[in-house]
């Protein structure tokens, strides 16, 4: 999933219009960001992907760029 793939989707889930710029910004300083939205964004990312993301990682991730890096990480290998 390319970079761009990735903004638009966050986007049509918060509603938001994100900027490449958005990828480093802290999840919590995302405007709307909240659990659901963490979970909506997972099974998403794992549907689109054909594979799991990693949990723990996932739950460790502090920018949308850490969880772009974790669902692009087995199309990498």
């Amino acid at each position: 999933m390319h970079k761009h793939e990735f903004i638009a989707l966050v986007e049509d889930f918060m509603d938001i219009k994100l900027t490449e710029s958005a990828m480093s910004m802290q999840l919590v300083d995302l405007e709307g960001w909240d659990s659901l939205h963490a979970v909506r964004l997972l099974s998403e990312l794992e549907m689109l992907t054909g594979h799991p993301v990693p949990i723990p990682a996932f739950l460790k991730a502090n920018t949308l760029g850490d969880i772009h890096r974790l669902a692009t990480l087995e199309e990498a290998l």
